[in-house]
């Protein structure tokens, strides 16, 4: 990245703050045997992937919380069953109690403690509330989903931050390091509007991840948000 240094960083949530992933395999996996289906993390991720992505991708756009719903019932098509009324929410019933990795939090104090940080979120905004509330960190911008009406990759969430950013005078472009570990919600995105993108790294021996691939390029890749905090002190303005 050129001068001027790092201004402001934003980061995707769900998948790079809170492990999203472990999140979704507790709350399915255990429903699976009830319908005489293999317990396999990597179909349920892979699953979830092709699910989540169609869903969001189609218009007129509707918030997570039925995104979620209409996820887990197309997993269960893919998957090969069918599911209970009961069980159709168990995702959202979840959302809530999904784990947050155990660097986010200390890691994004160190980085606010640096320069102002935000969060660029696919979620509903009472949603990503509760989530704010459990990371505990300043975050001085939130944009979502439900407030621009499309999800990321769609370049307009990105547009929305632009400008929250701009008029609240913390950053430009050249400024602003955005930081996710999905490739197509965040990294190539990011990329192609004009944002230095930090990569964390959120490895996982399941054998799939929950968000379709993606060819990119980081200008920064980290193992956690505490080793990006330490990128941003050596390079913030």
């Amino acid at each position: 990245m050129d001068s001027p240094g790092i201004q402001v960083v934003t980061f995707d949530c769900y998948g790079t703050l809170v492990d999203w992933e472990a999140g979704i395999l507790s709350a399915v996996l255990p429903l699976l045997a009830g319908y005489g289906v293999e317990r396999d993390s990597r179909r349920v991720l892979e699953a979830f992937a092709r699910a989540e992505a169609a869903i969001e991708a189609q218009t007129p756009f509707i918030r997570y919380a039925e995104v979620l719903r209409r996820t887990f019932v197309q997993m269960a098509k893919d998957l090969g069953f069918t599911p209970r009324p009961d069980d159709a929410g168990v995702l959202l019933d979840t959302f809530h109690s999904w784990p947050i990795f155990s660097d986010t939090t200390e890691g994004l104090r160190r980085i606010a403690s640096c320069v102002p940080i935000g969060l660029i979120s696919n979620v509903d905004d009472e949603l990503v509330a509760h989530t704010i509330r459990r990371l505990d960190a300043p975050f001085s911008t939130v944009v979502t989903a439900e407030q621009v009406g499309a999800y990321k990759p769609d370049s307009r969430v990105f547009e929305r931050a632009a400008d929250v950013l701009r008029r609240a005078k913390t950053s430009t472009r050249q400024g602003w390091l955005h930081a996710g570990q999905s490739a197509f919600h965040d990294l190539a995105p990011a990329r192609a509007f004009g944002l230095a993108t930090a990569h964390v790294l959120r490895a996982n021996s399941r054998g799939a991840s929950a968000v379709p691939s993606c060819a990119f390029e980081a200008d920064v890749v980290a193992a956690t948000v505490m080793a990006l905090a330490d990128h941003v002190e050596e390079r913030r303005s």
